[in-house]
């Protein structure tokens, strides 16, 4: 899926903003304005007040979150990218149904705007102990942010970003695809030097592609980057012959 437009086309746009009337859509200034804008800025623009008008399109601009979901879910379906605008207050969100509070919720773990991938892993101990979740985001220009997971019980942000972590990154660009290399050493992993190497590893390893709003995930479902409760599983052994792949 791309949103590079075929050529000799423009790029199309559902643009759905509920009402009761169409009519009514020429006289609200917000829903006017976008819709001029994006056809100043050579964009096929189809505009749907009603679910049953929606269009497949390339993307899909949709005003409110209260009528979103129709408009979001038919994106869905088209594996298309959806684009949610419109005020949102934090004493209105409790008064939501749940499948809007969950739409809302499911979009603000999408909110990243760049390709990226995120690693989270956590030490498992031979007697079952845990270690702190370490959260790792690396991007294509070289840039990386390290975090860690602290006690909640004592701290009101648990996460807190990590300077100094010893992990190394480096990353190539070829075209749209990108490649990246991590060395991250076993003290940025369990946090105590005095610690013995673990014996498992609960890991993730999730991808986001910007320019079609793809995600994937090694375990567990998309966008739970740093969730430590959609991991996978690495068993640690030692090599026979230490440095030789096996």
């Amino acid at each position: 899926m791309s949103l590079v437009s075929r050529p000799g086309s423009a790029l199309s746009i559902c643009f759905y903003g509920r009402l009761k009337r169409r009519d009514e859509i020429n006289y609200v200034s917000y829903y006017t304005d976008d819709v001029r804008i994006l056809r100043e800025l050579g964009y096929r623009v189809h505009v749907a007040t009603r679910s049953h008008q929606l269009r497949p399109a390339d993307l899909f601009f949709v005003w409110w979150w209260t009528w979103a979901f129709q408009a979001v879910a038919f994106a869905r379906l088209l594996r298309r990218p959806a684009i949610v605008t419109g005020a949102l207050h934090a004493h209105e969100f409790v008064l939501r149904s749940p499948i809007e509070r969950r739409l809302i919720e499911y979009s603000f773990r999408r909110a990243w705007y760049e390709d990226l991938s995120e690693m989270t892993i956590q030490a498992v101990y031979s007697n079952d102990e845990l270690g702190p979740v370490l959260h790792v985001i690396s991007k294509p220009n070289g840039s990386l942010f390290v975090e860690r997971k602290l006690d909640p019980r004592q701290f009101e942000n648990p996460w807190q970003e990590i300077q100094g972590s010893g992990i190394r990154y480096a990353a190539t660009v070829d075209g749209p695809d990108w490649r990246g290399e991590l060395a991250i050493p076993w003290q940025a992993i369990t946090a105590d030097p005095n610690k013995p190497r673990p014996a498992l590893l609960r890991f993730n390893f999730t991808q986001h592609k910007n320019l079609t709003g793809e995600s994937a995930s090694w375990a567990g479902p998309i966008d739970f980057g740093r969730d430590e409760n959609f991991t996978g599983v690495l068993i640690l052994r030692d090599q026979p012959n230490p440095g030789m792949g096996r």
